[in-house]
């Protein structure tokens, strides 16, 4: 086959089956762009002789400050007041009295990149950070202490902890949580399986904790991303009966790295480690948000409307208005100065450079597409080049040397992607076997 490593996402299961074909192949190294590897078998991989890899961490401070923040709404009462509140009660209660978070202790239970993040984020408000892993790191932040010195000091327990399934299965269950305070509050932003639903129900059902949140449910892939007509329609009986605690339970479909420096620093991964002939790196991108994401399709608008006929302009202007609405755009760009430096390096291959640049971009724009995708947003691609370059140049400060390929835009899925005809394979596809 010709290849050593391959790099699968979030969706796809290498267990034993897919990983002893994947050795049968030749390959040697399986890659996956996410922090979890819990879709991966790696029994079965050690066993075939494959390393795995994972990125430890992009953005940290994305999913610490998403798990601070839920710890510190649960810790003051926040979602309970805002029940209320919303519920024309604005009586001050009883439950509403807090500790105040420089004079709590909060336990952070693996303290890598994210946990070292929230870690930092709680000692500079001047709480006292407990953090338990199997191997202490030299961190300033946090005191280290065993597991159950952790959950019986802390008022907020925080898990950033890899999820290995028949490793680490509920490691937090009902004798974890009965060591924990009554009033202390448990937040999740690692994986659901880490915790077992049920006995986090009955501990909430006792007052035996004062609250729980999540990014991370169990069954998320039958959850994350749909739209139901009501709680009950949930798949998953545990989870339902969970949210039922809220406003002491606070669930999220899994946003932790939803922030624009996460979204950047995916993108930037993503090209940096796509393919490209003679490792060229021709492809540069720009990631436009907010008011510059406004200004690229306004640019675009402009100029359709010099050349579309003025009884077609409201569907295009309709069409372009679908494109402003998205969340952010990317610009492709090929650095053509890049391209001839590769022309004179490898003369051989010179009249194919330019072809070759043209495959990087193909493979960079899908698996920015694809990274996008995965992470839970609609993506659709663009091609109004050469109309908007000169004007996109002057707008965004772009180097002469750059040449537009395509604007990407990403965003909610507001409409599923329609069905596409396709021809007969026989035109387009020959087999030897």
């Amino acid at each position: 086959m010709g290849t050593d490593a391959i790099l699968i996402d979030g969706s796809c299961t290498a267990d034993k089956k897919v990983l002893d074909k994947v050795k049968d192949l030749g390959i040697k190294y399986l890659f996956t762009r996410f922090v979890g590897y819990n879709n991966i078998d790696l029994n079965a991989a050690k066993a075939d002789g494959i390393m795995v890899a994972n990125v430890p961490s992009y953005s940290p401070y994305s999913v610490a400050e998403l798990a601070l923040t839920m710890g510190m709404d649960l810790f003051r009462h926040v979602a309970q007041a805002t029940v209320n509140t919303n519920n024309a009660d604005f009586r001050v209660l009883p439950t509403y009295y807090s500790n105040e978070i420089h004079d709590a202790t909060v336990g952070i239970i693996g303290v890598g990149h994210m946990g070292s993040a929230e870690a930092k984020l709680y000692h500079n408000l001047g709480a006292n950070v407990l953090g338990y892993q199997r191997h202490p790191n030299d961190n300033p932040d946090v005191t280290f202490v065993n597991e159950d010195e952790l959950l019986e000091k802390s008022d907020i327990v925080s898990l950033h902890v890899p999820y290995v399934p028949g490793k680490n299965d509920e490691m937090i269950g009902g004798p974890e949580l009965a060591k924990m305070k009554r009033n202390a509050i448990l937040v999740n932003t690692a994986r659901g399986e880490l915790v077992d639903t049920n006995a986090i129900t009955i501990a909430l059902s006792g007052s035996n904790i004062g609250g729980y949140a999540a990014d991370v449910i169990i069954d998320e892939n039958q959850i994350d991303g749909n739209e139901f007509n009501s709680l009950d329609d949930l798949p998953n009986k545990d989870v339902l009966e969970l949210m039922k605690r809220y406003p002491n339970v606070i669930i999220t479909p899994h946003i932790g790295y939803l922030t624009k420096p996460a979204t950047i620093d995916m993108i930037k991964e993503l090209i940096k480690y796509t393919p490209s002939a003679f490792n060229g790196q021709t492809v540069r991108a720009v990631v436009l948000f907010d008011e510059n994401h406004d200004k690229l399709w306004d640019i675009v608008e402009d100029a359709l409307r010099e050349k579309v006929p003025a009884n077609g302009f409201l569907r295009t202007k309709a069409k372009i208005s679908t494109f402003r609405d998205a969340y952010a755009s990317i610009l492709f760009f090929t650095d053509m100065d890049k391209v001839k430096e590769l022309q004179g390096q490898f003369k051989t291959y010179q009249y194919e450079m330019y072809n070759w640049s043209e495959e990087g971009q193909g493979n960079a724009q899908f698996a920015v597409w694809t990274g996008l995708e995965e992470n839970g947003l609609g993506v659709n691609i663009q091609h109004y080049d050469p109309l908007i370059n000169a004007q996109v140049a002057s707008t965004f400060d772009i180097p002469d040397n750059w040449q537009l390929r395509a604007e990407m835009n990403f965003g909610s899925v507001n409409t599923p992607a329609g069905k596409k005809d396709f021809m007969d394979d026989s035109k387009r596809f020959k087999e030897f076997k």
